[in-house]
């Protein structure tokens, strides 16, 4: 049994657990209205927040504190008998199970039936215009990378990197027997053409998971190696999720997480954490949550700028903009000036044009999410440079959108 089939089979059986143990699948006063599958367990939710004094909407309601409970639940049934589970753990189980015997034998399909995503005489009320709804679509796809050679590598929330080597016409799987399939960042080193994983999927859902640190391949993503410090053998970015990779010309490379700012030394072969206002062992990691980094085209890696960008609500004192102009060894708070309002500045995006004369950001408000607004965005900025001096993540800002 292949490892994603052995995580599967072991996923559906915990969630279908926390589902009816949380009350979300079971009978609900009001019944079903004739629904089946999704749309039902959607209507068992509504009709148990009615029942408890909530009134169900797409934002939040009285009863938020139930829908959390149930959350807390279905984590806890995960990490038992701790609150976490730790990245070398994880490691650890999948050795002990490559070390387990093999059994051989023939195998035969027995599912032969075609797939059927859209029943007939079935409209989903809540997800779609006809039919089910459902089909046979991929999930959270967090990370895109192109190699020079043409080659194109997918990193997605739970399910591994994916090679592409006809433009996406078709895909293998690559990281399957690696200790982690939650993927967060994907980046291709510009000074080898080395192909670096961050695992751990960055997005604050319950079901985004750590990782067990940075990897890298040489080959094509043939083969992977964990990239650690080469004096310790430690790895510093384990239980971390990653936002992105990014490298400067040298070959260091920075890994933004959801606690701190890491750089990699191409010079020593060791990671340092160099943005972490919070402290080396914040916990939890909110406050100081790096949602981006860039090194500042133009500049010879001198000048890289980074993000810290949780959504609230709390553990916000240290949102905003960061700015490195010794070579990413130390940081300091940037006061952007424009449109972009400085006080209400949650997870962001930069990307910076290939001269550095344009930089963008997508910047979240922690402001409007709190308020359920129906957009969380602040918006979309644009900085420009002056003659030879490229874009400065201070500004000034324009909103373009």
């Amino acid at each position: 049994m292949s490892k994603r089939l052995r995580m599967g089979v072991a996923g559906a059986a915990a969630l279908g657990a926390a589902m009816t143990a949380g009350g979300v699948a079971s009978a609900a006063p009001g019944g079903n209205h004739g629904h089946h599958g999704a749309a039902a367990r959607q209507d068992a939710r509504n009709a148990y927040l009615k029942h408890s004094g909530g009134q169900p909407t797409s934002t939040h309601t009285p009863a938020d504190g139930d829908l959390a409970d149930q959350m807390a639940q279905y984590s806890a049934e995960r990490t038992a008998p701790t609150g976490t589970v730790a990245a070398g753990a994880l490691a650890q189980a999948v050795k002990d199970g490559d070390s387990l015997p093999a059994a051989g034998g023939a195998w035969s399909e027995v599912t032969t039936q075609p797939y059927n995503a859209q029943p007939s005489n079935y409209t989903d009320p809540f997800w779609s215009n006809v039919g089910a709804g459902f089909g046979l679509v991929g999930g959270r796809t967090t990370a895109l990378a192109a190699a020079p050679d043409g080659t194109w590598f997918a990193g997605t929330a739970d399910g591994g990197v994916w090679r592409s080597k006809d433009q996406g016409g078709h895909w293998t799987p690559v990281f399957d027997h690696m200790p982690s399939l939650s993927i967060g960042a994907v980046a291709i080193n510009p000074s080898d053409g080395s192909v670096w994983v961050g695992t751990g999927e960055a997005n604050t859902s319950q079901d985004a998971y750590a990782g067990t640190g940075v990897y890298v391949s040489r080959n094509d993503g043939n083969t992977w190696q964990p990239v650690t410090d080469s004096d310790s053998g430690t790895n510093p970015l384990t239980s971390h999720t990653v936002f992105r990779i990014a490298f400067d010309s040298a070959g260091d490379a920075y890994a933004a997480t959801d606690n701190g700012l890491f750089r990699w030394s191409h010079a020593t072969g060791s990671w340092s954490e160099v943005l972490d206002p919070a402290g080396t062992t914040d916990n939890p990691p909110y406050d100081q949550q790096v949602t981006d980094v860039a090194v500042v085209p133009g500049t010879g890696g001198r000048d890289v700028i980074a993000a810290i960008g949780w959504h609230g609500p709390g553990n916000t004192q240290n949102n905003g903009f960061y700015q490195s102009t010794d070579g990413g060894m130390t940081f300091n708070k940037v006061s952007p000036t424009g449109n972009i309002d400085a006080a209400d500045i949650g997870r962001t995006t930069f990307a910076y044009s290939a001269d550095g004369s344009k930089l963008y950001a997508i910047v979240q408000s922690p402001a409007a999410l709190a308020a359920g607004s129906e957009s969380v965005l602040q918006g979309i900025f644009v900085a420009s440079g002056h003659g030879r001096q490229p874009a400065s993540v201070a500004g000034p800002w324009t909103k373009i959108g």
